[in-house]
């Protein structure tokens, strides 16, 4: 038996939140914005851009990012662009991702969208996925994506 990948499973996915709301599913399935993001996110598992301005090349990191700084991995979630609920809703699936670089790009980019967290988030709602602040975190911007144009 083959393995769904995360592609067919966000496209089944969107499709059937597509038909409760009355939006074509076809239409948000092969948006290529949204398969755009879905490929510069799988992208990121072999190469992050470099840091871009000085901005990205200061700040602070954990022990788990390795070489990589908070700062750098935000502004590569910035130039992602995401604006809407479909692309938030795709990325809410890296939220659980086991390499915490990609957990940071998507995080960061709901939260540009949603603005969700303008003073910043606990450090605890990305590193722990099984914490309290982890969930809050999860319905918070549950709730704002629901704001979001399609």
């Amino acid at each position: 038996m083959s393995k769904i990948t995360r592609r067919q499973a966000l496209a089944a996915g969107i499709g059937g939140t597509a038909v409760l709301v009355g939006s074509s599913s076809a239409q948000a399935a092969k948006s290529p914005k949204v398969s755009k993001l879905l490929d510069a996110m799988e992208g990121f598992r072999k190469e992050i851009p470099p840091a871009q301005g000085i901005e990205e090349q200061n700040g602070e990191s954990i022990p788990a990012l390795g070489d990589y700084l908070i700062s750098h991995l935000s502004g590569v979630a910035g130039r992602l662009g995401v604006s809407s609920r479909t692309e938030c809703m795709m990325l809410l699936t890296y939220l659980k991702d086991s390499d915490l670089r990609i957990r940071l790009i998507a995080l960061e980019a709901i939260n540009k969208a949603t603005n969700a967290y303008p003073d910043g988030w606990s450090i605890e709602c990305l590193t722990d996925t099984n914490s309290e602040g982890h969930r809050k975190m999860l319905f918070r911007f549950l709730q704002l994506i629901d704001k979001l144009p399609d």
